[in-house]
């Protein structure tokens, strides 16, 4: 079936190459002496045959030959990718510059971050579509002012973490996700106006603002200037990794805790109960929606947790400023 939403993109994509056609500028053409293709393939191999398998989420069955096969060839695959560009002396991504300790733990609080972060922009979609049946468009409207608020923070935070370092700055960032992300939990039910999420939904942003840019600023500015390419290609990557995922780590904790609950609430009903009679699809119909949103309930807690965890690992950066030399 033909999904036009997705054709929102073409026009963007377009203006996207005119734009960056006429503005962007050429740089000189730097000839790769030894490009890294076991790194190349070894990477593409491991992360494609891991990330199939877990997108099964719940349903994986790992007494098919082919999800066991094809996980051990990622292991091993990243395994001798690993190996690889410790050695290797052009490397794809340099893992070398993991050895530098603030930049490790900025990566590290980034993917756990990143997870919290699907709290809201994952699970909430689904809720508002899915459960209270908004369009696309409603939901985007309920979504936006959330966009808007990270996009206006990133800029503040950074001139925060200028003057007063990444932990006066990120904490209560971190508070304020972590407080909104409770109140939203609450918010997982019919009766919930949309004005309200919209307005949780902000705070969070505000938080997500005040608390991405400085755990990333402080990271790169660990490392020395002639590693910050080969640093930010890293970031990226690890970046685009845990963003996949969290998604499937979600998917899978509403899947199994929707089944759990179903299976529970739906044990109590038989055809044989005489309060149920003619009724029973509509009321397995409801426990299904009941066991629906339990089960969102569930990944935003669960995402809360993580807004924790990413908290107390705040305590181990250094507020390392940037230099105004630079």
């Amino acid at each position: 079936m033909h999904n036009s939403g997705f054709d929102i993109n073409v026009p963007i994509g377009i203006v996207g190459v005119v734009l960056a056609w006429i503005l962007l500028k050429d740089s000189p053409v730097k000839k790769i002496k030894n490009f890294d293709y076991l790194g190349f393939l070894s990477s593409a191999l491991g992360i494609v045959a891991i990330l199939y398998v877990l997108g099964e989420g719940s349903t994986i069955d790992w007494s098919d030959p082919k999800n066991a096969i094809l996980m051990t060839t990622g292991i091993l695959s990243l395994v001798f990718f690993v190996v690889n560009e410790l050695t290797h002396e052009n490397p794809l991504l340099d893992l070398r510059v993991l050895k530098i300790p603030e930049f490790s733990l900025s990566q590290g609080i980034s993917c756990v971050l990143t997870f919290a972060l699907m709290g809201g922009t994952y699970v909430l979609p689904l809720f508002l579509q899915n459960l209270r049946g908004y369009t696309p468009m409603e939901t985007g409207l309920i979504l936006f002012p959330s966009a808007i608020a990270v996009g206006f923070m990133m800029p503040v935070s950074g001139a925060l973490f200028d003057r007063i370092g990444a932990k006066p700055v990120v904490l209560p960032g971190m508070a304020l996700l972590g407080i909104a992300s409770y109140l939203l939990v609450g918010k997982i039910n019919m009766d919930a106006s949309a004005d309200s999420i919209t307005w949780l939904l902000s705070i969070r942003g505000i938080g997500l603002g005040l608390a991405m840019m400085p755990i990333s600023t402080a990271g790169m500015n660990a490392v020395p200037a002639i590693l910050v390419s080969r640093a930010s290609a890293l970031s990226n990557t690890i970046r685009q990794i845990s963003g996949a995922l969290s998604i499937t780590i979600m998917t899978t904790l509403i899947q199994n805790q929707l089944n759990f609950g179903y299976a529970y609430k739906a044990e109590q009903i038989t055809p044989f109960n005489s309060m149920v009679g003619d009724n029973l699809s509509t009321i397995l119909g409801i426990i299904q929606k009941d066991a629906y949103m339990e089960a969102m309930r569930h990944a935003i807690e669960v995402s809360i947790i993580a807004v924790v965890i990413s908290s107390l690992m705040i305590f181990f950066m250094r507020d390392k400023r940037r230099s105004k030399t630079c």
